[in-house]
């Protein structure tokens, strides 16, 4: 994840890695969750997410509130609206 708001990327750290570069392995029939804290990213933040090619692989993006982390439903990305970048 990447803070862009000096105009520049800025990698964030991602728990529960604890990095700025982290890699999961996600086993059959499981579900992964990261975390990037954004609350002090002034402009806008960017998600990348590198997988190997598994067309059954789901990946969604969801932006979440404060402390319960309530699901942002404006924030959230879909599978079907991820881009592929080459």
């Amino acid at each position: 994840m990447f803070d862009w708001s000096t105009g520049s990327a800025i990698p964030l750290k991602v728990s529960p890695c604890n990095r700025k570069n982290c890699t999961v392995t996600v086993a059959p029939h499981k579900s992964v969750f990261l975390f990037a804290d954004v609350s002090k990213v002034k402009f806008k933040y960017e998600v990348l997410i590198t997988q190997l090619h598994d067309r059954k692989l789901v990946t969604n993006v969801t932006g979440v509130t404060n402390a319960p982390f309530t699901p942002q439903e404006g924030d959230t990305v879909l599978q079907r609206s991820l881009i592929k970048i080459k």
